[in-house]
């Protein structure tokens, strides 16, 4: 569905970035024969400009984790897998590219922390704006997810990324009145292993079934 035609329009951007999406919920998935790692996904669009959309999948935890000294207590959390596309944050030299944590907390506007995503009250942060928006009050550590990876949809002709695929069923919006459910199951995930993949597996799908438009 990518492909190019002769005549073609420039793709206009769209107020997707900030989106939360899930992975199409037709009888029969889109995603069953190809890009099956979409199957049943929970995206959040991170950009959408004149060249791509691009987004981090959620639930997805890996058997990574990432360990937080937070006054002297190290806590890990699970790293998600964001998407196929590592090489595209990765620094030279670099064996892998760099988290991302994501927190969903309004209050961090004002107090400056992070960097939010469009206007979804989730916010980009570093582990030093973490740090900061837990001594504050503002977050705990059960409120973090930590991502690598990437997925991109790029644009050409006619196909206007992400949104392109949304208008062709391949994926829905998450209403705004469902996203704080989905995102609190999807924070009770936990590091991969062969005694918590069936639960997580389950996770995953409740909360990609919590997107579901009512």
């Amino acid at each position: 569905r990518y492909e190019s035609s002769s005549v073609c329009s420039t793709p206009q951007s769209s107020t997707v970035v900030g989106a939360l999406i899930r992975a199409s919920s037709a009888k029969r998935s889109p995603y069953l024969l190809a890009d099956q790692g979409f199957h049943k996904s929970v995206i959040l669009v991170v950009l959408d400009d004149e060249e791509s959309s691009q987004g981090v999948i959620l639930n997805h935890v890996t058997t990574e984790t990432i360990t937080l000294d937070l006054e002297g207590t190290n806590v890990e959390i699970p790293v998600r897998y964001g998407g196929p596309l590592q090489d595209l944050a990765r620094g030279e030299g670099d064996s892998k590219p760099p988290l991302v944590f994501l927190l969903s907390s309004p209050s961090l506007r004002e107090a400056s922390i992070g960097v939010e995503v469009g206007t979804s009250g989730i916010f980009a942060c570093t582990k030093q704006d973490i740090t900061k928006a837990i001594n504050a009050g503002l977050a705990s550590i059960t409120d973090v997810m930590a991502v690598q990876g990437l997925s991109m949809w790029k644009k050409h002709c006619s196909h206007s990324g992400v949104r392109g695929d949304i208008e062709e069923g391949y994926f829905e919006e998450i209403s705004n009145n469902n996203i704080g459910n989905v995102w609190r199951r999807l924070l009770s995930q936990k590091p991969l292993s062969k005694d918590t993949v069936d639960e997580n597996l389950l996770i995953a799908a409740e909360a990609w079934a919590m997107g579901r438009a009512v």
